[in-house]
Protein backbone atom coordinates (compact mmCIF):
# COMPACT_ATOMS: atom_id res chain seq x y z
CA UNK A 1 0.00 0.00 0.00
CA UNK A 2 1.44 3.49 -1.14
CA UNK A 3 1.48 6.47 1.60
CA UNK A 4 -1.42 7.65 2.80
CA UNK A 5 -2.84 10.97 3.28
CA UNK A 6 -6.05 12.76 4.62
CA UNK A 7 -7.83 15.51 1.83
CA UNK A 8 -11.17 16.13 3.44
CA UNK A 9 -12.00 17.32 -0.09
CA UNK A 10 -11.45 14.75 -2.81
CA UNK A 11 -14.57 14.76 -4.50
CA UNK A 12 -15.12 16.78 -7.76
CA UNK A 13 -11.78 17.93 -7.89
CA UNK A 14 -9.32 16.58 -10.70
CA UNK A 15 -6.12 17.85 -8.24
CA UNK A 16 -5.66 18.53 -4.94
CA UNK A 17 -3.38 19.61 -2.06
CA UNK A 18 -1.54 18.47 1.02
CA UNK A 19 -1.69 21.19 3.45
CA UNK A 20 -0.46 21.52 7.38
CA UNK A 21 -0.24 18.25 9.16
CA UNK A 22 -0.73 16.33 5.82
CA UNK A 23 1.83 18.40 4.15
CA UNK A 24 4.36 18.29 7.13
CA UNK A 25 4.60 14.35 6.95
CA UNK A 26 4.42 13.66 3.13
CA UNK A 27 7.27 16.88 2.40
CA UNK A 28 8.96 17.29 5.61
CA UNK A 29 8.87 13.47 7.16
CA UNK A 30 8.21 10.93 3.73
CA UNK A 31 10.30 13.13 1.72
CA UNK A 32 7.62 12.59 -1.26
CA UNK A 33 9.17 13.55 -4.58
CA UNK A 34 7.07 14.55 -7.90
CA UNK A 35 6.22 11.63 -9.53
CA UNK A 36 5.08 9.86 -6.49
CA UNK A 37 2.09 8.00 -6.31
CA UNK A 38 -0.07 8.10 -2.95
CA UNK A 39 -3.39 7.45 -1.67
CA UNK A 40 -5.83 9.59 -0.47
CA UNK A 41 -8.74 9.40 1.31
CA UNK A 42 -11.50 12.02 2.80
CA UNK A 43 -12.77 10.78 6.29
CA UNK A 44 -15.82 10.08 4.55
CA UNK A 45 -15.01 6.48 2.83
CA UNK A 46 -13.73 7.80 -0.51
CA UNK A 47 -9.93 6.80 -1.29
CA UNK A 48 -7.56 8.01 -4.39
CA UNK A 49 -4.58 7.06 -5.96
CA UNK A 50 -2.75 10.14 -7.21
CA UNK A 51 0.21 11.82 -8.46
CA UNK A 52 2.32 14.31 -6.54
CA UNK A 53 2.57 17.07 -9.09
CA UNK A 54 4.87 19.61 -7.09
CA UNK A 55 6.24 19.74 -3.10
CA UNK A 56 6.83 22.47 -1.05
CA UNK A 57 7.87 23.03 2.58
CA UNK A 58 3.68 23.25 3.52
CA UNK A 59 2.24 22.28 0.49
CA UNK A 60 2.24 19.17 -1.56
CA UNK A 61 0.18 19.52 -5.13
CA UNK A 62 -1.41 16.13 -6.00
CA UNK A 63 -3.06 15.22 -9.59
CA UNK A 64 -5.79 12.69 -9.09
CA UNK A 65 -5.92 9.83 -11.02
CA UNK A 66 -8.49 7.46 -9.96
CA UNK A 67 -11.08 8.15 -7.09
CA UNK A 68 -14.28 5.80 -5.43
CA UNK A 69 -15.74 4.45 -2.52
CA UNK A 70 -13.57 1.96 -0.64
CA UNK A 71 -15.63 1.11 2.38
CA UNK A 72 -13.74 -1.29 5.05
CA UNK A 73 -15.85 -0.22 7.70
CA UNK A 74 -17.30 -2.60 10.31
CA UNK A 75 -21.03 -3.73 9.24
CA UNK A 76 -22.03 -3.41 12.68
CA UNK A 77 -22.28 0.46 14.50
CA UNK A 78 -19.96 -0.19 17.32
CA UNK A 79 -19.64 2.58 20.19
CA UNK A 80 -16.78 2.87 22.58
CA UNK A 81 -17.03 4.79 25.95
CA UNK A 82 -13.79 5.28 27.92
CA UNK A 83 -12.16 6.70 31.24
CA UNK A 84 -8.59 7.64 29.16
CA UNK A 85 -5.58 6.95 31.24
CA UNK A 86 -2.65 9.27 31.18
CA UNK A 87 0.03 9.89 28.23
CA UNK A 88 0.85 7.77 25.57
CA UNK A 89 -1.31 5.12 26.56
CA UNK A 90 -4.26 7.23 25.80
CA UNK A 91 -2.94 7.25 21.62
CA UNK A 92 -2.58 3.32 22.13
CA UNK A 93 -6.21 3.52 23.09
CA UNK A 94 -7.02 5.49 20.22
CA UNK A 95 -4.98 3.25 18.04
CA UNK A 96 -6.93 0.16 19.12
CA UNK A 97 -10.53 1.92 18.80
CA UNK A 98 -9.29 2.98 15.47
CA UNK A 99 -7.79 -0.20 13.73
CA UNK A 100 -10.72 -2.42 15.48
CA UNK A 101 -13.68 -0.33 13.42
CA UNK A 102 -15.36 1.95 15.99
CA UNK A 103 -17.43 4.00 15.00
CA UNK A 104 -17.36 6.49 17.78
CA UNK A 105 -15.83 7.57 20.80
CA UNK A 106 -16.59 8.82 24.20
CA UNK A 107 -14.21 10.68 26.82
CA UNK A 108 -15.69 9.69 30.03
CA UNK A 109 -14.80 10.76 33.50
CA UNK A 110 -15.05 8.88 36.52
CA UNK A 111 -14.53 8.92 40.22
CA UNK A 112 -11.55 7.68 40.32
CA UNK A 113 -10.46 8.95 36.40
CA UNK A 114 -6.31 10.14 36.45
CA UNK A 115 -6.36 11.78 33.44
CA UNK A 116 -9.31 14.95 32.73
CA UNK A 117 -10.07 15.57 29.43
CA UNK A 118 -9.85 19.17 28.15
CA UNK A 119 -10.24 21.00 24.45
CA UNK A 120 -6.75 20.61 23.41
CA UNK A 121 -6.57 16.89 24.25
CA UNK A 122 -10.02 15.98 21.90
CA UNK A 123 -7.76 17.69 19.08
CA UNK A 124 -4.61 15.20 20.01
CA UNK A 125 -7.43 12.45 20.11
CA UNK A 126 -8.94 13.89 16.79
CA UNK A 127 -5.42 13.73 15.05
CA UNK A 128 -5.07 10.40 16.80
CA UNK A 129 -7.74 8.91 14.76
CA UNK A 130 -6.26 10.61 11.56
CA UNK A 131 -2.81 8.85 12.64
CA UNK A 132 -4.50 5.49 13.05
CA UNK A 133 -6.70 5.56 9.93
CA UNK A 134 -3.73 5.95 8.23
CA UNK A 135 -2.15 3.53 8.92
CA UNK A 136 -5.05 0.63 9.32
CA UNK A 137 -6.49 1.64 5.79
CA UNK A 138 -9.93 2.76 7.48
CA UNK A 139 -11.26 5.54 4.81
CA UNK A 140 -13.96 6.73 7.30
CA UNK A 141 -12.98 8.68 10.90
CA UNK A 142 -13.73 7.56 14.32
CA UNK A 143 -15.46 10.48 15.42
CA UNK A 144 -14.61 12.00 19.32
CA UNK A 145 -17.95 12.87 21.22
CA UNK A 146 -17.26 15.78 23.49
CA UNK A 147 -15.96 14.18 27.70
CA UNK A 148 -18.74 13.97 29.53
CA UNK A 149 -19.01 13.18 33.37
CA UNK A 150 -20.27 9.43 34.05
CA UNK A 151 -23.69 10.62 35.70
CA UNK A 152 -24.44 12.44 32.60
CA UNK A 153 -23.24 10.02 30.23
CA UNK A 154 -25.07 6.80 31.26
CA UNK A 155 -28.42 8.90 31.22
CA UNK A 156 -27.82 10.41 27.64
CA UNK A 157 -28.85 9.32 24.71
CA UNK A 158 -26.19 8.04 22.07
CA UNK A 159 -27.44 9.95 19.37
CA UNK A 160 -27.09 13.48 21.86
CA UNK A 161 -23.58 12.35 22.50
CA UNK A 162 -22.39 12.68 18.81
CA UNK A 163 -24.65 14.90 17.84
CA UNK A 164 -23.29 17.06 14.82
CA UNK A 165 -20.66 14.35 14.23
CA UNK A 166 -21.06 12.25 11.08
CA UNK A 167 -22.43 9.13 12.73
CA UNK A 168 -26.70 8.90 13.65
CA UNK A 169 -26.61 5.94 16.37
CA UNK A 170 -30.24 4.86 16.90
CA UNK A 171 -31.95 5.19 20.10
CA UNK A 172 -32.28 1.43 21.23
CA UNK A 173 -28.37 0.88 20.97
CA UNK A 174 -27.17 -2.18 23.61
CA UNK A 175 -25.55 -0.79 26.38
CA UNK A 176 -22.61 -2.65 28.09
CA UNK A 177 -20.31 -1.63 30.59
CA UNK A 178 -17.35 -4.01 31.60
CA UNK A 179 -17.40 -4.70 35.43
CA UNK A 180 -15.38 -7.27 36.82
CA UNK A 181 -18.80 -8.49 39.17
CA UNK A 182 -20.97 -8.36 36.27
CA UNK A 183 -22.74 -11.30 34.24
CA UNK A 184 -21.59 -12.45 30.80
CA UNK A 185 -23.79 -9.88 28.48
CA UNK A 186 -23.85 -11.17 25.38
CA UNK A 187 -22.80 -8.81 22.88
CA UNK A 188 -22.83 -10.86 19.92
CA UNK A 189 -25.19 -9.98 16.81
CA UNK A 190 -25.72 -6.90 14.64
CA UNK A 191 -27.43 -4.73 16.41
CA UNK A 192 -25.38 -1.29 17.20
CA UNK A 193 -23.72 -1.59 20.92
CA UNK A 194 -22.18 1.11 23.64
CA UNK A 195 -19.20 -0.31 25.58
CA UNK A 196 -17.89 1.52 28.41
CA UNK A 197 -14.63 0.64 30.20
CA UNK A 198 -13.68 2.45 33.43
CA UNK A 199 -10.35 3.90 34.16
CA UNK A 200 -7.38 1.70 36.23
CA UNK A 201 -8.91 1.39 39.31
CA UNK A 202 -12.57 0.23 37.87
CA UNK A 203 -15.84 1.61 38.04
CA UNK A 204 -16.78 2.84 41.58
CA UNK A 205 -19.48 0.67 42.99
CA UNK A 206 -22.15 3.37 42.61
CA UNK A 207 -21.12 4.03 39.16
CA UNK A 208 -21.99 0.53 38.09
CA UNK A 209 -25.68 0.99 39.92
CA UNK A 210 -26.04 3.67 38.39
CA UNK A 211 -25.47 2.44 35.41
CA UNK A 212 -28.01 -0.61 35.86
CA UNK A 213 -30.25 1.50 36.96
CA UNK A 214 -30.24 3.31 33.70
CA UNK A 215 -31.09 0.26 31.21
CA UNK A 216 -27.46 -1.39 31.36
CA UNK A 217 -25.89 -4.77 31.22
CA UNK A 218 -22.99 -5.69 32.62
CA UNK A 219 -19.97 -8.44 31.25
CA UNK A 220 -16.97 -9.62 32.70
CA UNK A 221 -13.69 -10.14 30.69
CA UNK A 222 -12.49 -12.34 33.32
CA UNK A 223 -10.75 -12.65 37.15
CA UNK A 224 -7.47 -10.85 35.79
CA UNK A 225 -6.98 -6.81 36.33
CA UNK A 226 -6.46 -5.97 32.57
CA UNK A 227 -5.40 -2.25 31.29
CA UNK A 228 -7.43 -0.15 29.68
CA UNK A 229 -6.70 -0.56 26.60
CA UNK A 230 -6.37 -4.52 26.66
CA UNK A 231 -10.64 -4.35 27.56
CA UNK A 232 -11.07 -1.95 24.97
CA UNK A 233 -9.35 -4.37 22.42
CA UNK A 234 -11.25 -7.36 23.76
CA UNK A 235 -14.74 -5.55 23.72
CA UNK A 236 -14.52 -4.44 20.25
CA UNK A 237 -13.02 -8.00 19.29
CA UNK A 238 -15.70 -9.98 20.18
CA UNK A 239 -18.37 -7.23 19.07
CA UNK A 240 -17.28 -8.24 15.63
Amino acid sequence: MSQRYLVPDLIGHSSVALTDDEAHHAAGVMRVKPGATLTLFDGQNNEALATVESVSRKRVECRINQIGEVDRESPRMLLIAVALPKGDRARSVIEKTVELGAHGFVPIVCRRSVAKPSDGQRKRLERYVIDASKQCGRNRLMQIAPAIAWPEFVTSEASALFDGSTIDPPADVQRIVADPTGVSADPSGQHPVMFAVGPEGGFDPEEIRSALDAGWSTISLGPRILRVETAVGALLSIAQ
